[in-house]
């Protein structure tokens, strides 16, 4: 009976210590093991518990984040535009010449001093001299040539094509001194008319306060002054016939045949004064407004030539070059 006991012990017992852990040094046997699987049991529910905590953290700060995103939808949509700088409100009369210009007292007739629409450039240190030939306009992000001096009386098709060309180096020295390590061409562009406006301030235009330009007070750039070219055409209806409306004897001024040439826009950064002029030289445009241009009904003493653009510097102004790229 004893014996049967003990047979049928071992059999029940055998599986479990098949299973049991093998024996050796520090390994107590299924009791430590047991233990173990408590103690991370509750490790696990307490990671549970913290985890279910920055679950709700998680939440919360995805709605603060959703209502940050609608705060900055909302802001793009009012402040794209850049404000113009200008913070006083002026009054409508045509004073006499001896009268300073006055100001309104307070701002409430719907001027722009009074709105101040748009979004404000930072009032310091928005432009970084990276010491390489280009400045970098923290307001729009975008990369400016320094000298805007170096290259001038560039026509609009060759101020267009040097813009693509820089850098470029010629006999061991960087042209306008730049040498940022921008070496594929291309990046550098003449500015549209966007964004060489948005260098502008328009508080104090062509004051002596501020070194007679509507450049902001202490800009880092060197040459700039007088008219610049810009990329973007003057746009007229490419079907439009000018035939009829071209005057022969242009005696008052340029502007009277304005549509017969392909103009750009170009901004003078004294004045702030936005024009546009013809994209062909002067030389060409003299040839044009010839008296021997019968077609159009020639004066006999005056032609064009006297009174076209490429006579007077007034309505033909040379306009400089400077150019911008990303910031990459």
């Amino acid at each position: 009976m004893c014996s049967v006991f003990i047979f049928l012990f071992s059999v029940i017992e055998s599986p479990l210590l098949a299973d049991a852990p093998p024996a050796w040094d520090g390994n107590s046997g299924v009791p430590s093991l047991l233990a173990k699987i408590e103690a991370l049991e509750t490790e696990l529910s307490e990671t549970k518990e913290e985890l279910t905590i920055r679950l709700g953290e998680l939440a919360g700060t995805q709605e603060e984040l959703i209502a940050k995103q609608g705060e900055l939808d909302v802001e793009k949509q009012v402040y794209r535009v850049p404000q113009t700088g200008q913070d006083q409100c002026w009054t409508y009369n045509t004073l006499e010449p001896t009268d300073p210009h006055l100001v309104e007292a307070v701002c409430s007739i719907g001027q722009d001093g009074e709105k101040q629409a748009g979004l404000a450039p930072p009032s310091l240190n928005r432009f970084v001299d990276n010491q390489d030939g280009t400045i970098t306009d923290t307001f729009t992000n975008l990369v400016w040539l320094k000298d805007a001096g170096c290259l001038n009386n560039l026509t609009w098709e060759v101020a267009v094509s040097q813009g693509t060309k820089l850098p470029q180096e010629f006999l061991g020295v960087w042209l306008c001194n730049l040498n940022d390590g921008t070496t594929n061409q291309g990046l550098w562009r003449l500015p549209n008319i966007n964004e060489l406006m948005s260098l502008l301030d328009f508080r104090s235009t062509a004051v002596s306060s501020n070194n007679g330009q509507a450049l902001p007070k202490g800009h880092p750039f060197t040459g700039f002054g007088g008219f610049y070219w810009t990329s973007t055409t003057y746009a007229l209806d490419p079907n439009l016939s000018i035939e009829g409306l071209i005057h022969p004897c242009i005696r008052e001024g340029y502007g009277h045949n304005w549509d017969r040439f392909n103009d750009a826009y170009i901004v003078n950064v004294d004045s702030g004064e936005l024009i546009h002029a013809p994209k062909a030289i002067p030389g060409e445009i003299l040839t044009r407004h010839g008296e021997e241009n019968s077609g159009l009904g020639a004066c006999s003493s005056e032609g064009f030539a006297n009174g076209s653009p490429g006579d007077n510097p007034n309505y033909m102004p040379q306009p400089g070059f400077i150019v911008v790229r990303d910031n990459i």
